[in-house]
């Protein structure tokens, strides 16, 4: 099948079944009645209401994700804690009737989220009620605001929805889907804005196949561009112009769609693969054999804080980019490396050029014109390899006495406090790993993702 007949199919796959409407409308019923009895007891203010907001409400929700953002809208006579604290004792409340669990999420300020027993979340988002951007305090205050912006759209031209649950799943594939620290990429918002602005997904991604980023003010305006200096790429949020709805992309996950538009406009049928893409399967063995072949370390935390999960990855991230940086200014060189979670414990995988260090290094003294810098030159010309001057400054190349990288790795990595690790050669581990983890391994040693296997 080709482009565009392929597409009729994905909707299919992507778009809720009637019996899942029927199922999660069910439910989202339920659940705000007993969240509006709940602020009746608790709360007692009649002003105080309970809306669904986000893709839930727009109706851009896919297949058996659906998000049901539950927001609990207060007047500005409440504190911002006073509204946090009466969203708890609400949530607690109505997870009892539910049988469900309360787990205490944070964003720009704490949310709460009912897991129910099926594994069903819906989040309680304690927020302003606002009219406009300006009454806005808190950022989950504009979603309100979204809303009112999507319904009138989409109603205006209902065909999109389609186009943005397309989007959505093309940016799923990709990895680059959410605007969380630990993905970077583009929220289920700004994927509905970019798909309503440029009419549709093949107009997006034409558009951005000539894309550069830095260069990217959409819409154009000479504001946007002194406003937003230096941002990969931005998107006028079109309830508030002075917010840019794609801060959060990143320009790894920009170039990543940047290339996909480049391949879609060279040829329009390898959007049916990206959008249903072969499933890779890995052997025990094949992913030995990969392994045999690179250096790759991993740490494991034994101990590590407790923090939110995706502020949890963001710090892990954090912490690859420093130690990667420490194991250069020792002689190593770090190609990639990969944030993770192995049975359940945070892990960097950290993938090496080679595992042995050059045998000699350059060791910087002070410039020409410093007083240290005789002392420098004393203190090495009897040596072996005397000093050197490198523009200006005095130099010396040292030996080096090899150690083991994994030393050199732990001690980087113990600068950071609350934390404890265990440092492997993965290929030694690899089969103590659940199966689970031989593609995600595989696939970032290797760099095969989902859209790689879609070139010819």
């Amino acid at each position: 099948m080709s482009y565009p007949e392929c597409l009729e199919k994905v909707v299919k796959q992507i778009e809720p079944s009637p019996e899942e409407r029927e199922k999660i409308g069910q439910l989202a019923d339920k659940v705000w009645v007993l969240v509006q009895q709940s602020i009746g007891e608790i709360i007692g203010d009649e002003t105080v209401k309970a809306e669904y907001h986000g893709s839930y409400r727009h109706d851009t929700w896919l297949r058996g994700k659906a998000d049901l953002d539950l927001f609990v809208l207060f007047s500005k006579r409440y504190a911002l804690e006073e509204m946090s604290q009466l969203v708890k004792k609400v949530a607690h409340s109505v997870a009892e009737n539910l049988n469900a669990y309360v787990e205490e999420r944070y964003a720009s300020h704490p949310y709460y989220t009912l897991v129910l027993p099926d594994g069903q979340e819906v989040e309680l988002v304690p927020a302003y009620r606002v009219s406009s951007s300006q009454e806005v305090t808190t950022p989950v205050d504009r979603t309100q605001l979204h809303t009112e912006y999507l319904e009138r759209v989409l109603s205006e031209k209902p065909r999109l929805k389609a186009e943005i649950r397309l989007f959505k799943k093309l940016l799923m594939n990709l990895d680059i889907y959410g605007a969380e620290q630990s993905v970077h990429g583009f929220s289920g918002y700004l994927a509905e804005i970019l798909v309503t602005y440029f009419g549709g997904l093949e107009n997006l991604l034409l558009a951005a196949a000539n894309w550069r980023p830095g260069r990217i003010f959409i819409p154009p305006s000479p504001e946007a561009r002194k406003l937003f200096q230096g941002q990969p790429i931005v998107v006028i949020d079109p309830v508030d112009h002075k917010r840019n709805a794609a801060a959060s992309v990143s320009q790894e996950a920009l170039s990543k769609l940047i290339l996909i538009g480049k391949l879609f406009s060279e040829n329009k049928d390898i959007m049916c693969c990206l959008l249903d893409p072969p499933n890779l399967r890995v052997t025990l063995e094949e992913l030995v054999s990969v392994l045999n072949s690179y250096d790759v370390l991993v740490a494991m935390a034994a101990k590590y804080p407790k923090l939110p999960e995706d502020a949890l990855l963001a710090k892990l991230q954090r912490i690859a980019r420093k130690s990667s940086s420490a194991m250069e200014s020792y002689g190593f060189r770090v190609l990639r490396t990969h944030v993770t979670k192995i049975n359940g414990s945070p892990a960097i995988l950290f993938f090496f050029e080679h595992m042995v260090q050059s045998p000699i290094y350059l060791h910087m003294g002070p410039p020409v014109w410093h007083p240290n810098s005789v002392e420098f030159v004393k203190k090495w010309a009897s040596r072996h390899l005397a000093p050197i001057i490198i523009e200006g400054r005095v130099a010396v190349l040292r030996k080096r006495i090899p150690l083991d990288p994994r030393d050199y790795l732990l001690k980087a990595l113990k600068s950071y406090p609350g934390f404890s690790w265990e440092i492997n050669k993965l290929r030694d581990i690899v089969s103590y790993l659940p199966q689970e983890y031989y593609v995600e391994v595989y696939r970032w040693v290797t760099g095969v993702e989902n859209w790689t296997m879609c070139i010819q």
